[in-house]
């Protein structure tokens, strides 16, 4: 598809970044959502170094500020659109960060820490965001 204005071919780019958001031709935002997990699980790793350092407050604290809040940024403009796939590397981020702050092993359930913790899942954390 090539766009024309006053004898100008305008180039049509795959991705671009404002803002620190990154839109896709599609708007699916999947590049976004990769880079969002990417920079949740690398401070996750951090989190997790320091772990026995940490009690469950500051652990708590810590996954908010430092890693669910990487997905709260402009959550309201892509969350809507995000397919399945997306939502659910969101998810694997809070589950993460609920395995961290509990101490549970990786193939532990933790859908029943979500209430303890006073936090929505990812899908109801978005309807929160968009409302």
């Amino acid at each position: 598809m090539k766009i024309k204005i006053s004898d100008s071919i305008i180039s049509v780019e795959r991705e671009s970044k404002y803002l620190g958001l990154i839109f896709d031709s599609q708007l699916r935002f999947r590049s976004q959502v990769s880079k969002v997990v990417r920079a949740s699980f690398i401070s996750l790793r951090n989190l997790y170094k320091n772990k026995d350092f940490l009690n469950y407050k500051l652990k708590k604290q810590l996954c908010e500020a430092l890693v669910l809040s990487q997905s709260n940024y402009c959550n309201f403009v892509y969350g809507p659109c995000l397919d399945q796939k997306s939502k659910r590397q969101l998810q694997k981020v809070q589950n993460s960060c609920i395995r961290l702050i509990y101490g549970l092993r990786s193939r532990d359930h933790v859908t029943y820490k979500l209430d303890m913790l006073n936090w929505l899942n990812i899908e109801d954390r978005q309807k929160l965001h968009f409302a």
